[in-house]
């Protein structure tokens, strides 16, 4: 939904003449929306009562699981459906907020008048919260610790930037963080608020390997290292802030641990035939929006996989049995490897640090196995009989179009081109280069000539400098 009542959905592959076939489902309460559609458009539109049928509302807490054959391997596809946090723990309380201010050159700017604000606005739904102040660039400093909302934006308004940033002081500067104390407030921070753009001097990366509060990065600027502070919030189970910071008083839905019966030699193998997005080697919390979550991969020699769902407080298994999941024909199997390759491009281009996975290399593998097209990823389509003729490339025999180029060609009298570069010799161009290489191999065959050598002459012109003196 891009906006009110007007949609775009990206539909792939796309077969050589032959419509797609595209059904959206939309679903509101309301049930007088003002729909318009095409002519040609088959529209059916169902009012469920209440809150939907008894089948709806079991198909929405429970997951599902399917597997099918394509692109030579068997892949899977399980969804975990996507559960919002009791009304008892919609709104919690933070009663220590730790303030990461980021100080470098590259901060000073007219947004932090934005942040303030909503700075003011977060304290205002939560009044007894406290702000510990600290800022960081090549070095970090504790500025303040357990004052009101005002004290920290007088703080703030007083930083000056300078310098470059060194990412790698942050698991420092956490552990000092939730390590200080505060009276009353127990000896830990409950959130971290980290304002920065998360581009490193040296392009270095933060690694944290000690447990940490959740982490909310504000990305409030044009230009931002979204990978770096993206792979922060998922190791801690925070989130990016884009707009206000009231999404750090509601609890997500996250995805916190992956586990299968695969043994610990293929584990620890990286080239075992078992891959799955999200990767379930990472001890990683992965947040399930309201349109839930896509576990994809390749099924190897696995059969159980266990997910752990965590709401608010609450905790939840989901177990997918891959060796009784329902098996797609062949008509519809590829389609779990288009949605494997997808997944799998967005979680490398976004967190390929942490997974350790090089992108480009993982462009070229999806392309070449899936067909799967990227931004920096082109690939030539060819449809025409003409266009594997302009291109001089030949057409596969199961290409729809294979018989008609192979007649055209046939039947279209071949050009003879020759002379050029890259194109074949001629007669005359193919005497000359041997009379060319005939005299170059009796010239090599020619004695050196013999000369005076250097230093005969330079002893000689030294005998009569010496002798002139005399002479005189």
């Amino acid at each position: 939904q891009v906006q009110g009542n007007v949609f775009e959905i990206e539909v792939f592959p796309l077969g050589f003449q032959r419509p797609a076939q595209c059904r959206l489902w939309y679903s509101h309460s309301d049930t007088t929306l003002p729909f318009e559609f095409q002519p040609s458009t088959e529209v059916d539109i169902h009012h469920m009562q209440g809150e939907g049928s008894a089948l709806a509302s079991e198909m929405s807490s429970l997951g599902a699981c399917c597997v099918g054959d394509c692109f030579d391997q068997r892949h899977f596809a399980c969804y975990v459906p996507f559960e919002a946090a009791e009304e008892a723990q919609v709104a919690r309380t933070p009663r220590r907020i730790a303030i990461l201010w980021d100080s470098s050159g590259s901060q000073e700017g007219d947004q932090h008048r934005l942040r303030f604000e909503r700075l003011q606005g977060l304290a205002a739904r939560c009044p007894g919260a406290r702000f510990d102040v600290w800022t960081f660039g090549v070095a970090f400093r504790r500025e303040l610790l357990a004052a009101g909302v005002e004290e920290a934006l007088a703080v703030l308004r007083s930083v000056s930037y300078d310098g470059g940033t060194d990412l790698t002081l942050l698991p420092s500067l956490l552990a000092a963080a939730t390590a200080t104390t505060a009276e009353s407030l127990g000896p830990t921070v409950d959130v971290v608020l980290l304002f920065s753009d998360g581009m490193d001097s040296l392009d270095r990366r933060p690694v944290l390997a000690e447990a940490s509060p959740p982490i909310y990065c504000v990305v409030d600027q044009a230009m931002v290292n979204l990978s770096a502070l993206s792979a922060l919030c998922l190791a801690t189970g925070g989130q990016l802030l884009r707009g206000d910071y009231l999404p750090v008083l509601r609890p997500q839905t996250l995805l916190t641990r992956i586990e299968t019966d695969q043994d610990d030699e293929a584990f620890f193998d990286i080239e075992d035939s078992f891959r799955c997005c999200p990767d379930h080697r990472l001890r990683m919390q992965w947040p399930i929006g309201e349109e839930g979550l896509w576990l994809t991969g390749t099924v190897g020699a696995v059969r159980k996989v266990t997910v752990e769902v965590q709401r608010g407080s609450h905790t939840r298994e989901y177990h997918f049995d891959l060796s009784t999941a329902t098996v797609l024909g062949s008509g519809a199997a590829p389609l779990l490897g288009y949605l494997f390759a997808k997944k799998q491009y967005d979680a490398v281009e976004r967190d390929g640090v942490v997974m350790g996975m090089d992108l480009a290399k993982v462009r070229a593998e999806l392309a070449l196995r899936y067909a799967f097209c990227s931004s920096e990823c082109s690939l030539l389509m060819l449809y025409e009989p003409c266009q594997f003729r302009e291109n001089q490339i030949e057409c596969p025999k199961d290409h729809p179009a294979h018989s008609s180029w192979k007649s055209s060609r046939d039947t279209s009298a071949p050009v003879e081109s020759t002379g050029g570069l890259g194109q074949k010799k001629t007669e005359g161009q193919l005497k000359t280069v041997a009379r060319l290489a005939t005299q170059l191999q009796e010239y090599m065959k020619r004695p050196i000539p013999e000369h005076v050598s250097r230093s005969d002459g330079e002893r000689s012109r030294s005998r009569l400098r010496c002798a002139a003196p005399a002479a005189a």
